[in-house]
């Protein structure tokens, strides 16, 4: 049975970061990690000190992945975002939410409670959409009703439904870092609870 990969779409994503009545920090890193390059910790990591906004990306230290670039490029709307963010700041942590830094189990929380859906689903969609700009058509075409005319499979089939098959598996492997991140944190905070808990007896 196929699973079912959660992602924000494009006119979703728009709708979110344009909601004035979300904070700007989250709007700003869901459209970030909508770019698809980076993951949630990469992204909370960054500082202020770290955006190249002229040039349109980001510097990442020490990547949650090895593949991930040392410059992370982003998108317009992205970098029009960490613009307005950042203001008038030369240092500091990134991705502020008001005078406190964005902790990964607020930034899950604030996903699911704003946007309702799992942080991961934004870099699954962002993903997803860019696989589809390289092959927007369909790549699995039904058969026809006459099966004994039907034509061959072609070369050119294989490899769609490869492309196909390798953007399933790129969708898995970040909704799977996602959902990984947010156990973490849940874990963090059960501590962080049982910790206080112990502290009050």
């Amino acid at each position: 049975m196929a699973v079912e990969v959660e992602k924000v779409g494009r006119e979703r994503l728009e709708d979110l970061v344009a909601d004035q009545g979300i904070s700007l920090a989250h709007r700003a890193l869901w459209s970030a990690l909508w770019d698809g390059k980076a993951r949630v910790a990469d992204w909370l990591r960054a500082g202020v000190e770290d955006v190249d906004l002229p040039r349109w990306r980001v510097r990442v230290w020490e990547p949650v992945r090895p593949d991930t670039p040392e410059w992370v490029p982003v998108s317009e709307l992205t970098a029009s975002l960490l613009g307005r963010l950042i203001g008038d700041l030369t240092s500091g942590p990134l991705f502020l939410d008001g005078l406190e830094r964005v902790t990964r189990e607020r930034a899950f929380a604030m996903a699911r409670s704003r946007a309702g859906t799992g942080l991961h689903a934004f870099r699954s969609g962002g993903l997803s959409a860019s696989k589809r700009s390289v092959c927007p058509r369909a790549l699995v075409k039904p058969p026809g009703k006459n099966l004994a005319l039907a034509r061959p499979p072609t070369s050119t089939s294989f490899k769609r439904r490869i492309t196909l098959l390798e953007q399933h598996v790129t969708d898995m492997k970040g909704q799977l870092d996602e959902r990984t991140e947010e156990l973490d944190a849940a874990r963090a905070a059960n501590r962080e609870l049982t910790r206080a808990l112990n502290q009050a007896r």
